[in-house]
């Protein structure tokens, strides 16, 4: 104990201190993958000493009904019970009742492809390499719910980097235009008036079969 300026402060040893921080923590939840693949978290129930938990037991025993799709029930499938499928036998066929989660992810009976090549955007990011996403819309929606701020930049440095590309793709076009489509027009202008001065002039004149109306001289009346 030690007192500075009528203040009692507690010094505690480096040991105890390392301990502490060097603490574990108590895990809250575990790894594991759904009936189709899908990558999930299993929440874990502890003891009240907080030294053992239940592995996720309560998820564990849920099953999933190939019949008609429902998930979360233990025993036997609700829908099929209560429209009495004939498929399963209201849901007495032990083969279409499959476990809901499992803990390993080869034991999964039907594996989908849940990841992707297209990385996000953000390097930081663990949604890269082979965690990546399927397509751009999957990147759009995770990075504006959890990079919202990040993705705001990105949009608006993205925006104004192809802006600048339009601008000088204009700049280019004007150019050609300047150099190339000019100098083409005066020569098709020449070739035109050449082309009207030489042999619309030699080409014979149209003379209609038709008879012509003389004009009728209106008189005018002498008072």
């Amino acid at each position: 104990m030690v007192i500075l300026n009528d203040i009692e402060e507690e010094i505690i040893p480096d040991d105890e201190v390392l301990s502490v921080r060097t603490r574990d923590g108590r895990a809250a939840a575990r790894s594991a993958w759904m009936w189709d693949g899908t990558p999930t978290v299993l929440t874990l129930s502890w003891n009240p000493d907080g030294t053992a938990h239940d592995s996720g037991a309560k998820y564990l025993l849920k099953k999933h009904c190939m019949c008609c799709g429902d998930s979360g029930f233990t025993r036997h499938c609700r829908k099929c019970r209560k429209n009495a499928c004939g498929t399963c036998n209201s849901s007495r066929d032990k083969s279409k009742i499959i476990p809901c989660f499992y803990i390993n992810k080869d034991s999964v009976p039907f594996q989908s492809k849940f990841y992707g090549d297209i990385n996000c955007f953000l390097e930081t990011c663990a949604r890269r390499s082979s965690q990546g996403f399927q397509s751009e819309e999957d990147m759009h929606m995770h990075a504006m719910s959890r990079h919202t701020k990040q993705f705001e930049a990105h949009q608006a440095v993205k925006r104004s980097t192809q802006a600048s590309e339009i601008d000088s793709l204009k700049e280019q076009v004007n150019l050609l235009l300047a150099a190339s489509i000019l100098p083409g027009a005066k020569t098709v202008i020449a070739g035109i008036e050449e082309l009207t001065a030489g042999d619309l002039g030699e080409a014979p004149l149209y003379v209609s079969d038709k008879p012509t109306k003389s004009k009728k001289t209106r008189r005018k009346r002498q008072i």
